[in-house]
C-alpha cells in the first residue's frame, strides 16, 4: 500500500506493518500508527486514511488468515475435558486445575525432582506475563503428583531454565480425574500494589499423556488442551496467549 501510494519509506513500512502483528496488543496498533503518520506528513490527510484503510486490510488478513495458516494445528475436541478456575486474593493468584481422564492407570509420572522434563508427564501448564506485551513471562508447571518445574523468559534472552519462584501447588488424585491447584504469590512476580483493573497475558495449558494417541508417525501429544495456543502449537509463542483482566 505504501509503495501505491509513493510514501516514502515504503519497503520498511511494509516490513514493519507485516512484523507488527506479532507483538500481542500494541504491536499491530503502533505499527500501523506509525505508517499513517509518514503517509500524513509526506502526502497530507487524503493520503493518510487511504493508508489506514489498507493497514487494517493487511493486519485483518494477516491475523485472520496468514497466521492461522502459518500456524496451524490439530483443532479438534479432546476426548479428556479440562476445567480451569481463577481467581485471586490481595497476596496470590490462585489457577485451578480439574482434568477429566477417563485412563487413569495409565498417567505418565516419571519426574519425581524439580526442574525436571515434568511437560512429558501428565500435568498441567501456566503461561504468565503481567505486563500485557507478551514478555517477560513466566513458565510454571506441575504434573499429577505435584513435581513443579518453573522457568522465566526475559524481556530479551535466552529463556531463564534456573529461576526459582516461590509458587505452591496441591495435587490430588480420584476415580476419572485429577486436579492441580496453583497458588501464585504476585510477589514472586514482581508485581506490587493492587491487580484490580489490570490486564495480564496468560496461557492456560494441559499435557494428557494417558490419552495420547499413535499413528504412523509415532506417539503424539494428540490431547494437549489449551486456553491460548493450539494442539501440537509452540507454547512460547506469545501471540497464542490471551487477554487475562482482573475485575
Amino acid at each position: 500500500m505504501a509503495l501505491v501510494l509513493r510514501v516514502p519509506f515504503a519497503p520498511a513500512i511494509g516490513a514493519l506493518v507485516f512484523l507488527g502483528v506479532c507483538v500481542p496488543i500494541v504491536g499491530a496498533l503502533a505499527s500501523g500508527m506509525i505508517a499513517v503518520l509518514i503517509a500524513l506528513v509526506a502526502q497530507g490527510p487524503i493520503t493518510a486514511l487511504l493508508m489506514l484503510a489498507g493497514v487494517i486490510a493487511v493486519q485483518q488478513i494477516e491475523s485472520h488468515v496468514l497466521q492461522p495458516f502459518l500456524l496451524a494445528n490439530d483443532n479438534g475436541e479432546v476426548e479428556d475435558q479440562t476445567e480451569a478456575r481463577v481467581l485471586y486474593t490481595d497476596d496470590a493468584l490462585w489457577i485451578a486445575f480439574t482434568c477429566h481422564e477417563s485412563a487413569m492407570d495409565r498417567l505418565v509420572l516419571n519426574a519425581t525432582e524439580r526442574d525436571g522434563v515434568v511437560w512429558e508427564d501428565d500435568s498441567t501448564e501456566v503461561f504468565i506475563n503481567t505486563n500485557g506485551l507478551g514478555r517477560p513471562y513466566v513458565q510454571l508447571i506441575a504434573n499429577a503428583s505435584g513435581v513443579q518445574f518453573d522457568g522465566r523468559q526475559p524481556e530479551t534472552g535466552a529463556f531463564e531454565f534456573d529461576w526459582t519462584g516461590g509458587w505452591q501447588v496441591s495435587t490430588s488424585k480420584e476415580p476419572g480425574l485429577w486436579t492441580a491447584v496453583y497458588r501464585i504469590p504476585f510477589a514472586v512476580l514482581g508485581v506490587t500494589g493492587g491487580v484490580k483493573g489490570r490486564m495480564w497475558m496468560m496461557n492456560l495449558i494441559r499435557n494428557d499423556h494417558a490419552s495420547a494417541l499413535s499413528d504412523e508417525l509415532g506417539p503424539h501429544w494428540m490431547n494437549v488442551s489449551a486456553w491460548g495456543s493450539k494442539p501440537r502449537g509452540f507454547n512460547h509463542d506469545t501471540r497464542r496467549f490471551r487477554a487475562f483482566v482482573f475485575d
